[in-house]
């Protein structure tokens, strides 16, 4: 029962489930992100090793894997790709299995005509966050989806003279560009 007898306003916790909202919303969005840069991940590693795609991996596992199987000129070409889609997955671990906090302080009207608890903090976990910080790991998420797909488009047109490479519109307009550069 809202609110519980016998208690004075002050004394009633909100459950928070409003100001939780936008932030679980928001975690809920970098999640399924993460699943996506996992997905390219797992055809990333299909592409180096056919015989990975029947085992399921994490994406932790996953890049682990792709960066043992990528040759020393790939890995350096795509090492700041590698590097952030690394910090996603350390980013991503946090925001799926951490919960979402609110704490509240009373505050007065300034009638003196009762109150109301004002959320003042929010936690992820343990960690003070807000919804700014969420919006944040939610773009690192799709930078990380980004460059996973670009080292995924690499390394399926690589040598850029298979058919998909023939006739694939990002490889065509990479060329038209260096074409018009003198390249």
């Amino acid at each position: 029962m809202y609110p519980p007898v016998g208690l004075s306003p002050e004394d009633v916790v909100p459950s928070g489930d409003y100001y939780k909202a936008e932030m679980n919303r928001l975690r809920g969005n970098a999640i399924v992100q993460a699943a996506e840069t996992e997905a390219v991940l797992a055809e990333i590693l299909r592409i180096l090793d056919p015989s990975a795609t029947n085992r399921t991996r994490t994406a932790g596992q996953l890049i682990a894997e792709i960066k043992k199987r990528l040759d020393a000129h790939t890995l350096g070409r795509w090492s700041w790709a590698l590097c952030a889609i690394t910090e996603a997955i350390e980013r991503r671990n946090r925001i799926v299995h951490d919960t979402v906090q609110i704490g509240y302080s009373w505050r007065d009207y300034a009638t003196g005509d009762g109150g109301e608890h004002v959320p003042v903090i929010s936690l992820l976990g343990t960690k003070d966050m807000d919804e700014v910080d969420l919006r944040n790991d939610l773009e690192r998420q799709q930078e990380a989806t980004e460059s996973a797909i670009k080292i995924l488009h690499f390394l399926q047109h690589r040598d850029g003279e298979s058919e998909e490479a023939r006739y694939c519109e990002t490889c065509m307009e990479n060329k038209e560009g260096q074409q018009a550069d003198g390249g």
